[in-house]
């Protein structure tokens, strides 16, 4: 079985950007494709596990994997999905959950072949001018304001967003954009709900690089009583 198929038949394809699923099965062309996961907890969710399973499908079938734990994005939270501002961690809680993620990376694919990265090495010497220069120049406000969750924290009877959730998904798309160039990354997998985060990467990498990224995204894992995802 192809891995395209295996995906089908397992239930793991939400959306992708591929028009053609066949490049996922030429062996003869590796695909270096990267997940992420922000330490926003001291432990991976069963909201992550089909995403899990769906990477180890993928480096068996001989594809190269980065995987990323978010130091950079956990300073901020994702606020996809939630209805009001997140509460920042501590700095000495990111760092005890980095370490529990990369822990479980390392327990969950044992025996496989990945390297782990975390994104904060990439920013913390990146200042504020620089980012609005070399990332923020090329993302249309339309596109940022265009988000499900900022149109609904924007609503009257929404709780509002601060300037650093909205700017969460420059940060991400940016992982893409640095992980294209590093280490040659052209696919990123995630769950349906990291879809637009994803499609900024995307956006950057052509943008800016002028080259051509990918998503590969999976459905959630939702309780079936309230359809609510887990994690």
């Amino acid at each position: 079985m192809t891995l395209s198929e295996e995906l089908a038949w397992r239930g793991f394809t939400n959306q992708t950007t591929y028009k053609d699923v066949g490049v996922l099965d030429d062996a003869s062309q590796p695909i270096t494709f990267y997940w992420g996961v922000d330490p926003s907890a001291d432990s991976m969710t069963v909201g992550n596990l089909a995403i899990a399973m769906m990477v180890r499908h993928f480096i068996q079938h001989g594809h190269k994997a980065v995987l990323l734990v978010g130091g950079a994005t956990g300073m901020i939270g994702d606020p996809d999905g939630k209805k009001e501002e997140r509460d920042l961690k501590s700095l000495e809680e990111i760092e005890r959950n980095k370490y529990a993620i990369s822990t479980q990376y390392k327990t969950v694919f044992a025996g496989q072949d990945f390297e782990i990265v975390d994104n904060y090495d990439w920013f913390k010497g990146m200042g504020y001018l620089q980012f609005l220069r070399e990332i923020g120049k090329h993302v249309p406000m339309r596109q940022m304001l265009g988000r499900e969750f900022v149109q609904s924290r924007l609503q009257e009877d929404g709780a509002g967003i601060s300037y650093a959730e909205f700017s969460y998904s420059l940060i991400q798309g940016y992982d893409f954009l640095h992980l294209f160039r590093e280490k040659g990354v052209t696919l990123q997998l995630c769950g349906a709900d990291q879809w637009g985060n994803s499609i900024a990467g995307v956006e950057l990498v052509r943008r800016i690089a002028g080259g051509e990224a990918h998503i590969w995204s999976a459905p959630l894992v939702v309780n079936a009583s309230t359809g609510v995802k887990f994690g």
